[in-house]
This record gives structure tokens, C-alpha cells and sequence, in this order.
């Protein structure tokens, strides 16, 4: 392409390769896939040339979106010392430009809302991965190469542009998300950011996001099991935008990770089940016995190196208390007198300050 000088020439040699990939399209993508990022000018060129063909954009989505879900996210070759060392993958970082590509194609709105729950889903699962990988230090006299969470973001940031969500790119600016879903220690604070913005501002996206992360839950990649936890989590406590039963759905979700391998992902679990005071009413009542033992589980769990999974139990346990009837709590009083008594004072100083339940134990 850097040797054709006619823009005719040009042209109709972009168009011959869409008309190409119509018919080899696993080939050409596979193919796009291998250049080297940043990507040349004549790749993005192509990528978006193919994204002006609708018909032809949506088995692109299909392919990158599977090409996506089949690689791996990161390799751990080594553990270091709070844990495995994750690095980047090629494959996963080059669909997250290629997604970048196609949708800055103007008439690419209408298939991004088509199949926005996919892509966002998708993406946000992406980013999280990302957030926990190492990059390797850069060569000398190298082109500096974008992080793999750089692109994934990038790549969020462009389908939110590209449907014209103005107010959910502007929320999600304001409120710090691109600072904190991209690093290690915050991303699930970032995810929880924009499961509110998501109710906010696509409420009607919410089931079919939701459909699309249920499998992830179970997940054999830890990062991205905290994913979807943080935002099942944030989605309970703004209550499911009214859905009862998406109320239900979540609610069982959650409860069957309580035993998940990661500590992390038990804590937002912990976390989801005591929101379900925010929703009150009937829904309350029907969960909280379930829900107050699985607080008291959780102030009891032996793998709990930070006591992150005991504050948030601890924190769930004072807002359902605070919203059910006090005779829902007397079976657990005296175990939880009895948690609550040998917790460290350091656990146990914010909740033993009177107006709080907790200050006459």
C-alpha cells in the first residue's frame, strides 16, 4: 500500500481487500491481527475500510469478539512475591485496537448499539485482565509501544464515542474511571464506577450485560471473576433499576462464589449480598436470613490475610440489620456477639461508635 501513489489505485485496492475478506474472512483478520502495534497507518486504514461494509462489521464483531473470549488474557511464567506475575499477550491487545479501528468508522453507530451489551461486556472483562499485567521494561531505540490496558481502555472509550454516549463518556471521565480501572490495586473500584454509570445512562442494557457476564463468574481467571462480582455488586445496590428478578439472578450468583478461591472475589460477593438493603421491601425479607449468614461466614473466614472480607461483612451485616426487623437478627446475636467480641479493635473501632447496632456489643 506505501508504493501506490494513484488515490484511485488506492482506493480500489482497500475495496478489493474488503471484498476479499467477504470470502476469507478468518484468514484476513487472522492476518491484520499479526502486524506489529502501534499499528501503520495503512492497517488502521484497512480495518476501518472493512468497518464501512455493515453486514461485513458484524461477523468482524462475531469473529474478534470469539477470537477474544479463546485467547488467553495474560501468561504467568513466575511468582513473585504478593503473587503471580502476569504478562501480555499479543493476540488479545491486537483485537482491542482492531476494535479501536471499527468503531471510529461513522457509520458504525447503529451495529455498536446493536451489539453493545457484547462489547462492553467484552471490553470491561478486557480491561480488567489487563489491570493486573506486568509490562516488559522497553528496548532500547524501540518505538514506544502502547500497555495492553492502554489499548483495552482506548478501546472502551471509542465504543462509548462511537453510540454517541455523550453523558456516559462524560461520567465516567468525571468520576476518575480511566485512572482507576487500569491499575492493579483500584480496577474493581473503576468496574463499580461503571456499573452505576451503565444504570445511569443504558439502563436498558443492563440484562443483556448482565446475560453476557453470568458465565464469567465461574471463570478460571481470577481478575476477571472480580470483574463481574464488583459490578453484579454495584448493580444489587442500585437495585437492579426495579427488575425483581434480576434481583434473583444476581442474588444467587454471588451466593455461589462464596467459596471462590480468591479471596478478593468473596469479599465483593460479601459486598453484593449486604446491598440488598438498598433495595428493602419484599426482596429484604426474603434474603436476609441467607443473607446474615453468609456475613457471619464471612466475619469467620480463615483466608481473609487483610480482613477485607470481615469489614465488608461487617458493613452488610449493620445496613441490612438497619433495614429488617430486629427479630430477624436475634438467631445471630450471640454468634455475632461472640465474632464481633475477638475481632481486632482495629475492625472492630469504626462500628462500635454509638448511633451504630454494634457500639453496645
Amino acid at each position: 500500500m506505501a508504493k501506490i501513489n494513484s488515490p484511485q489505485t488506492h482506493t480500489g485496492s482497500l475495496r478489493s481487500l474488503r471484498t476479499l475478506t467477504i470470502h476469507h474472512l478468518q484468514t484476513v483478520i487472522t492476518t491484520l491481527l499479526d502486524y506489529p502495534i502501534p499499528l501503520n497507518p495503512y492497517v488502521i486504514e484497512t480495518w476501518q475500510t472493512l468497518g464501512q461494509d455493515k453486514q461485513l462489521t458484524v461477523y468482524i464483531f462475531d469473529l474478534l469478539l470469539e477470537i477474544l473470549s479463546r485467547s488467553l488474557p495474560y501468561s504467568e511464567k513466575e511468582r513473585g512475591q504478593s503473587g503471580p506475575v502476569r504478562h501480555p499477550t499479543p493476540v488479545p491487545k491486537a483485537v482491542t485496537c482492531a476494535f479501536t479501528h471499527v468503531f471510529g468508522v461513522d457509520d458504525v453507530e447503529p451495529l455498536a448499539k446493536e451489539h453493545f451489551h457484547r462489547l462492553f461486556a467484552a471490553l470491561l472483562i478486557r480491561i480488567g485482565s489487563c489491570a493486573v499485567i506486568t509490562e516488559p521494561a522497553p528496548g532500547k531505540n524501540k518505538v514506544a509501544e502502547p500497555t495492553s490496558v492502554s489499548c483495552a481502555i482506548e478501546a472502551m472509550k471509542e465504543l462509548l464515542n462511537s453510540i454517541n454516549t455523550e453523558a456516559f463518556l462524560k461520567t465516567a471521565t468525571e468520576e476518575g474511571v480511566w485512572d482507576t480501572i487500569g491499575t492493579p490495586d483500584r480496577y474493581s473500584e473503576g468496574v463499580t464506577t461503571m456499573a452505576w454509570a451503565l444504570c445511569r445512562h443504558a439502563p436498558e442494557e443492563v440484562p443483556k450485560v448482565v446475560s453476557f457476564l453470568t458465565p464469567i463468574l465461574s471463570n478460571l481467571y481470577e481478575p476477571q471473576r472480580v470483574v463481574t462480582a464488583a459490578f453484579f455488586a454495584e448493580l444489587i445496590n442500585q437495585q437492579c433499576l426495579g427488575d425483581m428478578n434480576l434481583v434473583e439472578l444476581l442474588m444467587n450468583s454471588l451466593l455461589g462464589r462464596l467459596v471462590d478461591s480468591s479471596h478478593y472475589v468473596r469479599m465483593l460477593c460479601v459486598r453484593g449480598l449486604g446491598n440488598i438493603a438498598s433495595i428493602g421491601g419484599e426482596q429484604l425479607k426474603k434474603y436476609t436470613t441467607t443473607v446474615l449468614s453468609a456475613m457471619m461466614a464471612g466475619m469467620d473466614d480463615k483466608e481473609d490475610p487483610h480482613d477485607l472480607i470481615t469489614l465488608e461483612a461487617m458493613a452488610g451485616l449493620s445496613k441490612v440489620i438497619d433495614e429488617s426487623e430486629n427479630r430477624t437478627f436475634d438467631p445471630f446475636s450471640s454468634t455475632f456477639a461472640f465474632e464481633f467480641g475477638r475481632a481486632s479493635r482495629k475492625i472492630r473501632l469504626p462500628f462500635a461508635r454509638p448511633p451504630s447496632l454494634f457500639s453496645a456489643i
